[in-house]
Order: C-alpha cells, then structure tokens, then sequence
C-alpha cells in the first residue's frame, strides 16, 4: 500500500496576524505520519504558488491502493458558502480577491472511482477567527461543510460556521493535540481516530469547540498503526499495576487487545489484562485520568470482539466451580467497576464487574466475568493479588441460580459504594435542582 502526505502549516503571514501554533502542528503530524511508513512532504509558511505547485505534484504521484492525507493548519474563511485557505502571502483588502489570491479548499480534493481502493483524508485545522480585523463584507467565520468524493474523509478542526479554541499553554492547537493522541492508539480504524478526536475536543472545551467529519469512506479499515506484536511485556503491565497502577492508561493495553494476540493468552491471564482494561478506562469516565478513547468504541469493541474470545475460552476449559469468600472480602477505593446489576438473560451482554480489594491482607482485584450460556447466567470470578508478583485465584465456571445468587450477594457488598442519585423532588414540585447534588451525581470527578 503506497502512503503519500501533504502537511501544510503557516505561522508567519505577512498582512494577516501571526499565529503560533500551526508549525508545531505541521511538524508534528509529519513526524508521526512518517513513522507510519507515509512519505511526508512539509510545506512551512508557503506562497500561493508554492502551494499550487506542491499540490498538483502531490497529486501526481497517487496511484490504485493509495492511503493519502493533506493536512492543513493556518488561517481558512469563507466566502459564499466557498472554503478558501490562506497562503503565507496575500494581501487582500476586498473579499472577491480571495480566490485568486488564496487556495480553494476544494482543490485539496482527490476524487476515486468506485472499483478504487485508495483513501484520501482532508484535514483542515483552519477554523480561527476571522483574521481581517477591519472587516472585509462577506467574509464568515469558520468554514462551510463541503460534499466528500466516493473514498474521502474531510475532517473540520470545529463545526461548520464556528472558530476554534487555542491554548498558550499547549504546544499544539487543541484539536490537532488530540488529534496525534487518537492517531497514537493501537488498531484505532480512521473514522474512529476522527471519533475520538471529537469525543476529547468537545471534553476538554465544555462544547465549546465540537469537530466535524463527513466521509465516503468505503472498504477495509484502516488503522495508522496497525500492531499484530505486542510491544509492551505483559509482565511489564503486571510491575505496574503492583504500583499502584500508577502508569497504566488505555493505550499502553490496547497494544494488546488484538485477536490474534488474545488467542495465545490463558483464561486467568485474559481474564487479568480484561480487568486492568475496566479500571483503567472507567477511571478516564471519572475523569480520575486523561480521557484517550472514545467510549462507545471501546464498549463495542470489548462487546462484540474481545469478551467472546474469554468466554469460549472459559468455557472450553470446563473447570466447573464455587466462590464463598466475600465475607474474607473488604473493597477498598469506594468505587465501583462495572454495572451493578444484571439484565435478564435474553438481553444480557458479556461483562466484567470488579472492585479494588484486601484478602488475607493482600491487595488486589476481585474480578468477575459475567456473561450468558444457553439460555442461563454463568460468571467465572477470580482474585488477582500483589505479593512478590501477581498471586491469581481461580474459583470455576458457576452458572444458572449458583451464580445469580452469588452476583446478588456480591452486588449487595457493593451497594454502599453505588452513587447516590441527587433528590429530584424539587425538580418536579418546581422546577429546580440543588446545584451541589447534580454536579456530585452527574460529574463525580469535580
């Protein structure tokens, strides 16, 4: 597969306001496009002809099975409903010089035909107030939604007709730093990158920046870095979570959540590196750690991908079981993994419901995995704790009543640590809700 980009960043314009960060932007997503095997071509602070010149070239050079991305960061505007990005160079005083002097978006374009394997990402980081302060007529802020050719995926640093946020602090423009931490993950496909990039943007400006996507995407996922090795030591992942799980985040495990890697794994060791996956992205929900992927793809994928693969795993093993030492239980940390209760069978999903524990006065997890068989539930739990490495405690396959008696009982251990929902009486008497009780219901992190 041939991998082809365009990075475009301006900073230095010589009648328009400078900015900051589109450089670093530029230079960034270069780096990592690079490394994803993609040949890179970086235009910093560019003419219109240079640009015109570079893109026509660029163009030249796609071919059947491309992947490729142009990527802009700098001053964009529109005029009429027309995309236009800003060169380093212009000098406009009336808006119908805007297209002879600037680059239609629409020319970034690269069309393919239906039998055409080829990809063709647009990303325009170009949504910044409108850089003529003496106010040129009919010039918008933001940038209008143009239609994406069969094999395209425009992505908008914002939505349409909106500017975006920057940050001094940030060595990058807001959204294109959580653009290179979506690119970063693991077997993420494109529209899911775009996805997650949003679901963090929209968190980190309390909705004020909301980015956009449209895609004609069609065929085979595609993931930048596609990881069949696991890179990172599953014992590795144990030395951390002994600490405390100081360090670990989502992306270190998802370098592990592939199938072909899930097969080689034991029960008791899928069943461990499941359970790190639970705290550690129920604690990204929380806002107890940085938020790295979208939450509805994750649930998915756990779902629909990697549960089944324990399940059958479990079930294969066939080691009927009992559990009876919740009362040797304390939970510690006060907070709850998982839901804490079951659906009924015909509409349960695969799980895995888990607390920070003591027993016999060890730390640890105490896990279960809880799912449906033949028309009945089975859960299989299992104790993982810290001395001189990981100590694992298998107790069996429980099903039907065994095991709906054993999850009663467990949900009760659990109740105290359940949120208590706010009182929303006044809410229905008049109108109102204590302020306090529902931020501590609905934003737990605060």
């Amino acid at each position: 597969m041939q991998k082809e980009a365009l990075i475009i960043g301006i900073n230095d314009y010589k009648h328009l306001p400078p900015l900051e960060k589109c450089l670093n932007d530029a230079n960034d997503l270069s780096d990592f496009l690079s490394k994803c095997g993609f040949t890179t071509s970086v235009l910093q602070n560019p003419t219109q002809k240079e640009v015109i010149n570079e893109v026509a070239n660029f163009k030249k050079k796609i071919k059947d099975n491309t992947i490729s991305v142009i990527y802009f960061s700098g001053h964009g505007l529109q005029v009429d409903g027309d995309n236009f990005i800003v060169p380093v160079d212009p000098n406009i005083t009336i808006a119908e010089e805007i297209p002879y002097m600037c680059i239609h978006a629409s020319d970034l374009l690269i069309a393919s035909d239906v039998k055409s394997q080829n990809m063709h990402l647009l990303i325009l980081d170009a949504c910044r107030n409108n850089p003529f302060k003496s106010g040129i007529k009919g010039i918008s802020g933001g940038l209008a939604k143009m239609d994406a050719p069969l094999g395209t995926l425009i992505a908008y640093s914002t939505a349409a007709n909106t500017t975006s946020i920057e940050r001094a602090a940030d060595r990058n423009g807001i959204y294109t730093k959580f653009l290179l931490e979506s690119l970063a993950i693991p077997n993420l496909s494109v529209e899911q990158v775009f996805k997650n990039t949003r679901t963090n943007v929209i968190s980190s400006t309390e909705g004020r920046q909301v980015p956009w996507d449209l895609s004609s995407l069609h065929g085979e996922n595609f993931s930048f870095i596609a990881s069949d090795q696991v890179d990172v030591p599953f014992e590795e992942i144990i030395r951390v979570w002994e600490n405390e799980f100081a360090e670990i985040l989502l992306p270190d495990l998802l370098r592990f959540l592939h199938s072909e890697y899930l097969q080689t794994l034991s029960v008791e060791k899928l069943h461990f590196l499941f359970s790190l996956t639970v705290i550690a992205f129920e604690k990204e929900q929380a806002g107890m750690s940085k938020k790295t992927i979208d939450e509805d793809f994750l649930n998915e994928e756990l779902i629909d991908k990697f549960y089944p693969i324990l399940q059958n795993k479990i079930i294969d093993e066939n080691k009927p079981g009992e559990f009876d030492i919740l009362k040797d239980i304390a939970i510690v940390k006060e907070f709850n993994y998982g839901f804490n209760f079951i659906e009924s069978p015909d509409e349960s999903f695969p799980q895995i419901i888990l607390n920070e524990i003591n027993y016999n006065n060890l730390s640890g997890i105490l896990s279960f995995f809880v799912s449906t068989n033949d028309g009945e539930y089975i859960t299989y739990p299992t104790v993982f704790l810290k001395d001189s490495g990981l100590v694992i405690i298998k107790f069996g396959l429980i099903k039907g009543k065994e095991a709906e008696k054993i999850l009663d009982d467990y949900f009760k251990l659990r109740q105290p640590f359940e949120k208590e929902p706010p009182n929303f009486d006044n809410l229905f008497t008049t109108g109102e809700i204590n302020d306090e009780e529902f931020d501590k219901f609905f934003n737990p992190e605060k």
